[in-house]
């Protein structure tokens, strides 16, 4: 996509560099940790494992004439519009909601969180901060649903999230290049956590209130790494600017060009996938098995990530 009125202010151009096939993993703070702090812990934590190759402040008129938000988030916008309808689609999400809430199934009791909104009297802000036992919250193929009032919520945290990608607002983000084959997500992501708690001027947001979580759920309203290959693929995607606000091809990313070049999926299919994560994979005993395929990349290596897109039954 290619924008003529707001550009981004690249600090670090990226450079697709085909010689070097290690993996990249992108990391941005959040509106509310755009300082200088959390920008300094995050490359801290990132330089011992990766190489940064881009940097760029993203202005809230870039994200909004880009509709990066909704890009990003695709698949759960989508179910915190349509709710009962997209889960519907699925027995297996269907067959998991009942087990979990031990109820049946009622489409009327299902809402999408900006129907919510209104619907239960609560802002944005509300429904985010609202916090549940477990027995009332589920997250399941990259959705999540939260029990209030008697209505089950889906994506409560869309609304709140759109709410703060404003004009005025300005996001720090990186692509770093591994400096080995083997990406260690979590240890780059454990890396940043931890210079950010050794710094009382980067405090985790809203650490008092998501207190019993464990620290790599916590760390999601601070900043946002990528988790997996496949979420590092679709991560340049979304950030990865040129000067000219062009975004970057599927091909100029690691996992991508692999795709393209060996399994013969086309941009479009990509697309595809970016926004409809939720497919049925072919399992080795020839079963079909629903999986959100960004989730499903967790603590998978390159190789098994091509795989996994590879059986994908379209």
């Amino acid at each position: 996509m290619i924008t003529t009125d707001i550009k981004p202010d690249i600090l670090i151009d990226y450079f697709d560099d085909r010689e070097n096939t290690n993996p990249m993993v992108v990391v941005y703070v959040r509106p509310e940790t755009n300082e200088v702090q959390y920008e300094k812990a995050l490359i801290l934590g990132v330089s011992p494992y990766a190489d940064v190759v881009y940097l760029a402040n993203l202005n809230g008129k870039v994200f909004l004439q880009n509709a990066l938000i909704l890009d990003h988030y695709a698949s759960q916008y989508r179910f915190s519009i349509n709710a009962g309808n997209e889960i519907e689609q699925y027995p297996e999400m269907v067959e998991q909601f009942e087990k979990h809430f031990g109820v049946n199934f009622d489409k009327d009791k299902i809402v999408g969180s900006f129907d919510a909104m209104p619907k239960l009297d609560l802002t944005a802000d509300d429904m985010f901060d609202i916090i549940v036992d477990s027995k009332d919250f589920l997250n399941f193929y990259g959705q999540t649903i939260k029990k209030i009032k008697g209505y089950y919520v889906v994506n409560y945290n869309i609304p709140a999230l759109v709410k703060r990608y404003t004009p005025d607002v300005n996001i720090f983000v990186m692509a770093a290049r591994s400096k080995t084959p083997d990406c260690k997500f979590e240890e780059i992501n454990q890396s940043i956590f931890e210079q950010m708690e050794q710094n009382v001027r980067t405090p985790i947001v809203d650490e008092d209130l998501l207190k019993e979580l464990k620290w790599n759920e916590k760390i999601k309203r601070t900043y946002h790494i990528s988790k997996n290959h496949i979420m590092a693929m679709f991560d340049m995607m979304d950030f990865i600017f040129r000067s000219n606000g062009e975004r970057i091809g599927f091909i100029e990313t690691p996992l991508g060009r692999r795709l393209v070049e060996d399994l013969k999926f086309t941009e479009d299919m990509l697309f595809k996938l970016k926004e409809h994560p939720i497919v049925y994979i072919k399992e080795k005993q020839k079963k079909k098995k629903l999986v959100n395929i960004i989730n499903y990349a967790r603590d998978k290596t390159m190789e098994e990530s091509v795989e996994i897109i590879g059986s994908i039954v379209f």
